[in-house]
């Protein structure tokens, strides 16, 4: 009673590419499509985005590079300098943008 469940996922469907399919996802969420799988009985606590830098980066994915797996150097580049620079945006944009979607929901009973 009165535990919580914290769910990442994948935010906008718009973003989805091969690497989302090479990596198991089926789909991405937005705030309204997330609230509508959430399970009964549950009520949220916080529902936020994550990572606008790399929604950014996604997005050059997505319409110019249309890679389905990233390269070590981007992994690098992404971990050394968008990951950083996400925590300083996001909280600037409020955690409004990002490609990920971070749920907080607490059992109600």
């Amino acid at each position: 009673p009165g535990g919580r469940i914290v769910v990442l996922s994948p935010a906008h469907q718009w973003l989805f590419t091969p690497f989302d399919e090479a990596i198991g996802h089926v789909q991405r969420y937005n705030k309204r499509t997330l609230l509508a799988a959430k399970p009964a009985g549950l009520a949220t606590e916080r529902l936020f985005y994550l990572d606008s830098v790399g929604m950014i980066a996604s997005l050059g994915n997505r319409f110019l590079l249309r890679s389905a797996t990233p390269s070590v150097a981007q992994i690098q580049l992404w971990d050394r300098w968008m990951i950083p620079a996400s925590k300083v945006v996001d909280r600037i944009t409020g955690f409004g943008l990002g490609k990920s979607i971070v749920a907080v929901f607490k059992e109600t009973s």
